[in-house]
């Protein structure tokens, strides 16, 4: 049979076959294997514009393929088009020969020069999935409302200066990206969004949210820093299922109280100009995990903070706050930072040991609860030795900490300047040590002797020495929160560290780290993890992925070649270094203008 021979079955009209210079870098062969598997990738191929066979796709059959002897290209066998990627091109619009793939499910065109949506974007009546992010959009077409089937749009990074009157009726968004646009209202049906999990507002112009705002009752995530808001909608309260809300870099002045209970357990208010918490601001948050409200002028914070049983971190720094309530000193807080205040309540050398003494002190401000300074207790073996001479022994050790009142009141030991190891007398058996310093002191062995503080151990810093290798037996520090093992010349990390669950901060820098250590990702709690100056080669973005309380990574200065798309991924993450590695992507320019930035610029590489 004639190669160019037709079925008389076939239903489709066949435009002229096209030459392989014709096709704008498009090869038959993608184009015969998309009407076999519904998806077509055309994305980083400098397309100026779509070709239009790729629109016809599934109307248009190459006539040499029509034979019963080419038994590859069948029309029996075609399958709708679902999924075309056109990212990372040079494409100015979306024309109307879009309404040719009815079927399709998801369009990805972001990072493109797209001016101009079709109208006839409502005639894929099964679009789930929009992605146009990073284009030059300034509106959108009335008829994107009629697309009701989707789920997902993602229009960050274009020039959006309002959004269609009857957006709500997209009653399917579950995810809406509309961060990094020009936009200074939404319309009053932005309320009907009823299905929305996820939103991000985020660098716009918005000065109010619409009264329907309220009625995003399946909210989980909701960004809308960087605007111009200035009061926080009473009304947020309604929204139960709001658990991350992010709202830095506003201007707003007063924190209200919510008129019903939430759900909220992180809340990101940094970087406004709030002057007064109002008495009652916390009392209907009480899930709240995580709070920042730094960089504002707070001077006061009322006692319905510290009715927060949940909270574990607060960041407070950079405000005018002089003195806390000291009934702070009962919470929970496993981190609380104050840095930048004028606190004259609190001496700075207390502020400056971190949060345990910081709570500490507040506490023993406590009339009711103030607790008498602890007794060190002497081993069986010296109790006979009165407290001078027992002094006096320690003292011959000159390195060594021999005030037993500092030691009972802060609870810490701290050595340095070894030559290798450290006197026996320093570790003072049966005393309730919080806090171990042992830095600078050439030690190329694990001191057993810290496994005796095991049940009251919180801090432990052995920077600066010279461990090849760390004992096994470190998870019976069952308090563990804060571990630096920097400046040694570590290779690798037991596998038991992953089963200490308190662990909050883990400083790994100036190491021979070739890879993030596996067992870490393990450590659920875990806020910062700093591994810089190492010899790390590559991310491993799944076991980051298991981390989702990290909030800090530093991988500055390592050799890593390539950073996955992926990472973008971990949304989580507030500060992410990595400079000082040898990858040419991202440039430093998307490096510098910060982590949030950098992810969502991550994110939309990432094949879809």
């Amino acid at each position: 049979m004639n190669n160019n021979s037709r079925l008389n079955k076939n239903r489709f009209k066949p435009l002229p076959e096209q030459s392989e210079e014709k096709k704008v870098g498009v090869p038959t062969s993608l184009l015969k294997s998309a009407r076999h598997t519904g998806q077509l990738n055309l994305s980083g191929r400098s397309l100026k514009e779509v070709p239009l066979d790729v629109w016809r796709i599934n109307l248009d059959i190459p006539s040499q393929t029509i034979s019963l002897g080419e038994v590859d290209e069948r029309w029996w066998d075609q399958v709708d088009l679902k999924k075309l990627i056109l990212a990372s091109n040079e494409i100015k619009c979306i024309p109307n020969e879009v309404k040719y793939l009815p079927a399709l499910n998801v369009l990805d065109a972001h990072d493109n020069c797209i001016e101009y949506l079709s109208d006839e974007i409502s005639e894929l009546k099964e679009l789930g999935k929009l992605h146009l992010s990073h284009n030059k959009l300034t509106s959108l077409p009335d008829s994107l409302c009629q697309a009701t089937a989707l789920k997902v749009l993602l229009l960050a990074g274009n020039s959006l200066q309002s959004l269609p009157v009857n957006f709500g009726f997209l009653i399917n968004l579950e995810e809406l990206d509309l961060s990094d646009n020009k936009l200074t209202s939404l319309p009053e049906s932005f309320g009907s969004l009823v299905q929305i999990k996820k939103l991000d507002l985020s660098k716009n112009l918005l000065t109010s949210l619409p009264n329907s705002f309220d009625s995003l009752k399946s909210l989980i995530n909701l960004n809308l820093s960087t605007n111009k808001l200035t009061v926080l909608p009473k009304g947020f309260g309604k929204l139960t299922s709001l658990e991350i809300f992010e709202c830095s870099y506003n201007l707003i002045t007063t924190f209200t109280t919510f008129d019903d209970q939430t759900n909220i357990k992180q809340l990101f208010l940094g970087y406004n100009r709030i002057q007064k918490i109002e008495d009652n601001a916390f009392e209907k948050m009480q899930s709240l995990v995580s709070l920042s409200l730094r960089d504002n002028a707070i001077s006061e914070i009322p006692e319905s903070f510290t009715k927060l049983r949940t909270l574990e971190r607060a960041d407070l720094s950079n405000n005018s706050l002089s003195t806390l309530p000291n009934a702070v000193g009962k919470m929970n807080l496993k981190s609380l930072t104050l840095d930048g205040n004028s606190m004259r309540s609190i001496r700075r050398d207390i502020v400056d040991r971190g949060t345990n003494a910081i709570l500490a002190y507040l506490k023993s401000r406590l009339p009711e609860e103030k607790v008498p300074d602890e007794e060190i207790k002497i081993p069986k073996s010296v109790s006979k030795v009165n407290d001078n001479d027992q002094q006096k022994k320690i003292q011959e050790n000159n390195k060594a900490v021999t005030d037993q009142f500092l030691i009972a009141t802060t609870k810490n030991l701290s050595f340095s300047g070894g030559s290798g190891s450290i006197p026996s007398s320093f570790w003072l058996p049966g005393a309730q040590i919080s806090k171990i310093s042992i830095q600078h002191n050439g030690l190329t062995v694990y001191p057993l002797e810290i496994m005796n503080y095991a049940s009251t151990l919180s801090e432990l810093d052995i920077s600066h020495n010279k461990l090849s290798n760390i004992l096994d037996t470190v998870n019976i520090l069952t308090k563990l929160v804060f571990l630096d093992l920097s400046h040694n010349v570590l290779s690798s990390l037991p596998s038991s560290i992953s089963q200490l669950e308190h662990l909050l901060e883990v400083v790994l820098s100036f190491n021979k780290y070739s890879s993030i250590p596996p067992c870490l990702f393990k450590c659920k709690k875990l806020q910062t993890l700093l591994l810089s100056n190492n010899q790390i080669t590559d991310i491993d973005v799944v076991g980051l992925l298991e981390m989702k309380c990290l909030r800090t990574l530093d991988l500055s200065n390592n050799n890593i070649a390539c950073v996955p798309p992926q990472l973008g991924n971990v949304e989580w993450l507030q500060s992410l270094n990595l400079d000082g590695n040898p990858f040419r992507n991202p440039r430093a320019q998307i490096l510098m203008k910060g982590t949030q930035n950098l992810l969502a610029y991550l994110r939309d590489r990432i094949p879809t």
